[in-house]
């Protein structure tokens, strides 16, 4: 029974972690698109407002919550402060080289503000992970 549930654990850690990959791939295929949509809500007074600051932070989320569950797939009992500290270096330095990047990029400028709004994501992430693994632990049913 326990090498069942290793091998489930090891399929569904490269299964995460694929999806990881490509979730990276997307963020960057997005941000170095010299032409790129420009995402709007529209409100009750016909307007539409930019949405690219919630865009930035739910997509550094996204990344860092995938980056958390794979590696927790893979050492379920890692709830570690440190492992949380790397996942937002790993994916706020991500954002940030992208917006780097983006400089190069015609029609397209790297904003210091993209930069924070990524990490913040990522920052986000990492405490609702560690919320939730401690609020399992604590009902261990």
């Amino acid at each position: 029974m326990a090498n069942r549930i290793q091998s489930y654990r090891l399929v569904l850690s490269f299964i995460l972690g694929a999806i990881t990959i490509a979730w990276a791939i997307g963020i960057w295929v997005i941000s170095i698109d010299p032409n790129p949509p420009t995402p709007t809500i529209a409100t009750a007074s016909g307007r539409s407002l930019p949405i690219d600051s919630i865009a930035h932070v739910a997509m550094y989320f996204t990344l860092a919550e995938l980056l958390l569950l794979t590696s927790w797939t893979v050492k379920p009992a890692a709830r570690n402060v440190w492992l949380l500290l790397v996942v937002i270096i790993v994916s706020t330095s991500y954002g940030a080289a992208i917006e780097l990047y983006q400089g190069t990029v015609p029609n397209r400028i790297g904003s210091v503000l993209d930069s924070l709004l990524n990490g913040g994501g990522a920052v986000i992430a990492a405490a609702l992970f560690a919320a939730v693994q401690t609020y399992i632990r604590s009902r261990r049913w």
